[in-house]
């Protein structure tokens, strides 16, 4: 891989990544965005301008760019698994979460009876 910088054609092996946590738990996602820094670049410091956009997608979609210098967009779905487990950890209430681009609830989807049911249901 280049690095993203403008300018630069040194060998890049950082991979720029994003994460949203919840408080005290490891990340609901966090997708590498396929946009590279060299050594160099990696360790000088930068300036991330970050802009958060909503959508309904399920997809968490990352643009990286720098000035004058490459783009780079990576696409990644939102593993709806992992969501669930995060809330759990944290005692929230899963059973009425209804995952982007599902028209049924968690509880709906994950139900088999007994002791998951009893889990994911709200209290």
């Amino acid at each position: 891989m280049v690095c993203i910088i403008a300018g630069c054609r040194n060998r890049a092996r950082h991979n720029f990544g994003v994460r949203l946590r919840r408080p005290r738990i490891w990340a609901i996602w966090a997708p590498n965005t396929e946009a590279y820094l060299c050594d160099e670049h990696a360790v000088q410091g930068l300036r991330v301008e970050v802009t958060l956009i909503p959508t309904d997608t399920g997809v968490v979609d990352t643009e990286v760019s720098s000035p004058r210098g490459g783009l780079v967009r990576r696409l990644v779905p939102l593993r709806t698994y992992d969501l669930v487990l995060s809330m759990l950890a944290a005692g929230e209430c899963v059973g009425d979460y209804v995952p982007p681009g599902s028209d049924r609830s968690v509880l709906d989807v994950f139900l088999d009876g007994g002791e998951k049911a009893a889990r994911l249901a709200c209290s």
